[in-house]
């Protein structure tokens, strides 16, 4: 399957496909295919069908090899992904292609990203990501390919980098505006040397966050924390 997040998105992916299969390799083409319909049938058996991200019950029932979700940061993936195409794909040990951008460090499309670069994520998954003027083929002068100009006039840095950079921007509530995943998220671990400090945000309706730290000089490593709702100080005091 190719999907788009509506009719006009799975349109548009399904016809590069059309575009490809009969106009640049010069496939035969077999009954059955439509492209009004979205449906492409190959010689060996295969099919690229064409589906829209917003009839989640029209995602069920099949078993798939592969499946390619263009413009993937407008899905709710949090729904379809582990509901309608993880056992379709688990039928035919199959794989899934996301393309999209990040829309914010809470979408759906930069959790699933983040995931993919833990320690702990399994071999299967791997995830890449490139700002849009590295693609010489649409914007041959690169970073000063006048269009990519006129954007950064027009939008703030964080919008620009959303949008063309590969960056998730960040939430307008975060304290620390410069956080980066990609720089500031790695493996730590408690090293008996180091002094041990705690960091403490109290709340009880609200959230209680501790967290716990290394400091080495001027790196400050967070190798631990505690997060919990509606406890009270005494509490988190026993669990520390």
């Amino acid at each position: 399957w190719v999907i788009g997040p509506n009719y006009d998105g799975a349109r548009k992916i399904f016809r590069y496909c059309w575009q490809i299969i009969y106009w640049r390799l010069n496939y035969p083409k077999m009954t059955g295919c439509s492209e009004a319909e979205m449906r492409l049938f190959l010689p060996n058996g295969s099919a690229i069908i064409g589906k829209t991200a917003d009839n989640p019950d029209g995602l069920v029932g099949d078993a798939l090899d592969l499946v390619i979700l263009d413009e993937a940061h407008l899905m709710r993936l949090n729904y379809i992904w582990p509901s309608c195409l993880l056992p379709a794909l688990s039928e035919r040990d199959g794989g899934a292609l996301f393309i999209g951008s990040f829309e914010g460090l809470e979408s759906d499309v930069y959790e699933l990203w983040a995931d993919a670069h833990e320690d702990s994520c399994p071999d299967d998954w791997e995830s890449f990501s490139f700002p849009s003027w590295e693609n010489l083929s649409v914007f041959p002068q690169g970073y000063d390919t006048p269009v990519l100009k006129k954007m950064r006039r027009n939008l703030t840095r964080e919008q620009f980098m959303e949008a063309f950079g590969a960056r998730g921007n960040r939430n307008p509530l975060s304290v620390l505006k410069e956080f980066s995943r990609e720089v500031h998220v790695q493996s730590c671990h408690f090293d008996s040397r180091l002094p041990v400090y705690m960091g403490i945000d109290p709340g009880t309706s609200d959230a209680y966050a501790v967290v716990i730290v290394h400091k080495d000089g001027k790196i400050v490593r967070q190798f631990d924390e505690y997060y919990d709702v509606g406890v009270l100080t005494e509490d988190v005091y026993e669990v520390l």
